[in-house]
Parts: structure tokens; C-alpha cells; sequence
């Protein structure tokens, strides 16, 4: 079934009684158990969007559907069990563990008293070891490295048990290696768990690889929907980034268009 679903969505922002309008006309769904890489070049809309599908920002026209239902007319605690958002920012976590952190995903469950029960508890057991992080358990977030740190903020969005799972740029600070461990997890948390997943990432060389179906966001202020072969064999990936770099369809990877110079009569110095 569709977990999410665009229609006619026009994303941007108001500003007292105008309005800028980032992308519009956006329509696109996304199934249970899909991953999505959101893609463009940087200030095209993705973060815009991103923000708008998370509830944080109203749309300007059309409608955001969450299994269904306008997300706008949503209860703030309906959402928090439906969604788990995972933001670039850095934020302070003052003294608290990694099973503190993790254990934060537990709250739109847990009612105003905010304690955990058995259930809650082995949610967040469940989330260490789907993040493989079982070992971090006492150690305080502030310790750990980035890719440490990235794998805990995913744990905390599993234990929240969503339906959809959005990701702001979670490769920003990690090595290659790292940047491709972490969508190998989000591979297995949309297969294995029915996770709808939707990342917002400018690593479009792994997006392409791991994703079920990109969302590519251009300079005409719209957006194009489609499986990664297909978008990088009729043009629409590099049209998107556009400039002297081009964008290999059989190898998912950017190249220099530019003309290189010939550097094999070159001599070194005697």
C-alpha cells in the first residue's frame, strides 16, 4: 500500500502575505518497504521538501498523504507514531547514553508519564541490534565517532516503530566507506521491516545504486520520478546537476565533460 503520497504539491515558504515557491506540481507515492533517494543540486528544494513530507512546514497548495490521511489534518501525536525524522544538525545531548538517546524514539508510545514498560525496553534492544551498536549501549553520544553517532540516531528512529522513516542528508560526515554502510542499513530496514524510507542526500552516485526509485528535483522547479537506470539513461541525472560534469549511466558515476589536456609529451625536469 502507498505509505506516502504527493499530490499536485507546491512546497516554498510565506513570508506575511507572499510566498515563495520553491517546487510545485510535485506528485509521487511511495510503497511500504521502498527506499526513495531525494536528489538535485544544492538549492533546488530537497531539504524544502523534505520538511514539508516531515509536517514541519505547511505546503503551499496541494496535499501531503500519509497512509491515506492529509497530513495536515494529522494529530501531532498520530504523526509522532507514524514518522521518525533524522536531521543533519548537530544537536548537544547533554550527559545521556546512547540507550538514552535511543530510548527518546519510545515517547509518542509511552503517554505523559514518559516511562518505558517491557515493550518499550525491547524496542530499544531491537533498534541497538538492527544498527548492529549493541556494544554502545553505556557509552555517552558525545564520545562517538560520526558514523557511530549517525548509526544511534537511526536506532532511535526504529524504536519509534514508524511507518516512514525521513533522513536529511545522513551521510554528511562520513567517509565512503561509511556513506555506503549506511544505506546497506536503510536497504535492510525498508526490506525487512516495511519501512518506508525517503533520504535526502547529495551522495547521488550511492543513492543510484541502493535506491528503489529516485526523486529528482532540477532547475524547472519541479521533479522527476523514477527508477535509477532509467533516470540515468534518458538524461534526467545529469540534466539536473547540468554544468561541464556529466553523469555515466552504466557506472552511476559523475564525469568531466571538459576536453582533458595532453600531458603525454610532458618531460620531467633533468
Amino acid at each position: 500500500m502507498s505509505v506516502l503520497e504527493l499530490i499536485g504539491l507546491a512546497v516554498g515558504y510565506r513570508a506575511r502575505r507572499r510566498q515563495k515557491v520553491v517546487l510545485e506540481g510535485l506528485e509521487a507515492s511511495l510503497e511500504e518497504g521502498h527506499l526513495v533517494g531525494l536528489v538535485g543540486p544544492n538549492g533546488a528544494g530537497k531539504s524544502t521538501l523534505l520538511r514539508t513530507v516531515s509536517g514541519l512546514q505547511p505546503p503551499l497548495a496541494g496535499s501531503v498523504r500519509l497512509l491515506g490521511r492529509d497530513l495536515e489534518r494529522m494529530r501531532r501525536d498520530d504523526m509522532a507514531r507514524q514518522v521518525a525524522v533524522v536531521l543533519t544538525d548537530r544537536v548537544d545531548p547533554g550527559r545521556l547514553t546512547v540507550a538514552d538517546v535511543i530510548a527518546l524514539g519510545r515517547h509518542p508510545h509511552t503517554g505523559w508519564s514518559g516511562r518505558l514498560g517491557a515493550s518499550d525496553r525491547e524496542a530499544v534492544a531491537v533498534a541497538l541490534e538492527a544498527v548492529g551498536a549493541e556494544e554502545l549501549t553505556e557509552r555517552m553520544l558525545w564520545e562517538l565517532s560520526d558514523g557511530q553517532r549517525q548509526r544511534v540516531m537511526i536506532a532511535r528512529a526504529i524504536a519509534q516503530a514508524p511507518r516512514l522513516l525521513l533522513l536529511d542528508e545522513p551521510t554528511a560526515f562520513l567517509d565512503p566507506p561509511g556513506r555506503i554502510r549506511v544505506f546497506e542499513l536503510l536497504q535492510d530496514l525498508a526490506y525487512d521491516r516495511g519501512i518506508a524510507v525517503v533520504v535526502c542526500t547529495h551522495d547521488v552516485e550511492v543513492a543510484a545504486r541502493h535506491a528503489d526509485q529516485l526523486w529528482v528535483v532540477g532547475p524547472d522547479d519541479g521533479m522527476r520520478v523514477g527508477v535509477p537506470q532509467d533516470l540515468a539513461h534518458d538524461g534526467t541525472l545529469e540534466a539536473a546537476f547540468g554544468g561541464d560534469v556529466g553523469f555515466d549511466p552504466d557506472s552511476y558515476t559523475f564525469v568531466s565533460n571538459r576536453s582533458q589536456p595532453d600531458r603525454g609529451g610532458r618531460q620531467g625536469k633533468t
